[in-house]
């Protein structure tokens, strides 16, 4: 717990108010958000996708390695914003997506630990996230925290339109179980 307390901190201190909300106005004006995330991070692109649909923004994640990845990159459109989680060492298919996102002039949100010096240049906005402590067990709470925070401040933008949506997932949840369940956006 002191590991992700401390995290937190550090984290508070990586990202500052501005680049924050620089961050939630690049996913605001998206016509569709594309979460790319791979290997564990492949879930969080998921999550984001799906929180993000859930407040009424569409999205997609992109969650291939490979040449399958291929598919999933001849999908973006140059109304796309991308969201791209990257840790660790640049990976071939970050390189090559923002490559293909720079062609399409996509705007570009990162989050990532080590990787803002090489790809500062390339990105819009960066959102310094770490992994947890350095040679210890990697984690993706901070990641996890940013995802709801970012998904939460796209809604605060248009809280009506996140509440109709989230109105009618309730009713659909309703018409499937043949119960209310009214849930948030969680």
């Amino acid at each position: 717990m002191r590991n992700h307390l401390s995290a937190l901190e550090t984290l508070t201190n990586n990202v500052s108010p501005e680049t924050f909300r620089d961050a939630v106005a690049i996913l605001e004006r998206a016509q569709r958000v594309v979460w790319r995330g791979a290997g564990p991070s492949a879930a969080l692109a998921t999550y984001g996708q799906l929180m993000a649909q859930r407040i009424g923004k569409p999205s997609i994640a992109f969650t291939h390695t490979g040449t399958s990845f291929a598919d999933e990159l001849l999908t973006l459109a140059p109304t796309d914003t991308l969201v791209v989680l990257a840790y660790g060492r640049l990976q071939a298919d970050v390189r090559v997506l923002l490559q293909h996102a720079a062609a399409l002039h996509l705007e570009v949100v990162l989050m990532t630990d080590t990787l803002a010096h090489k790809l500062g240049d390339s990105v819009d906005v960066t959102l310094r996230c770490g992994r947890g402590a350095p040679r210890l067990f990697a984690s993706h709470a901070t990641t996890l925290i940013v995802i709801e925070a970012l998904v939460l401040g796209v809604a605060a933008i248009d809280e009506a339109g996140a509440q109709a949506t989230l109105t009618e997932l309730n009713e659909l949840r309703a018409e499937l179980t043949r119960r209310r369940i009214n849930v948030g956006a969680q």
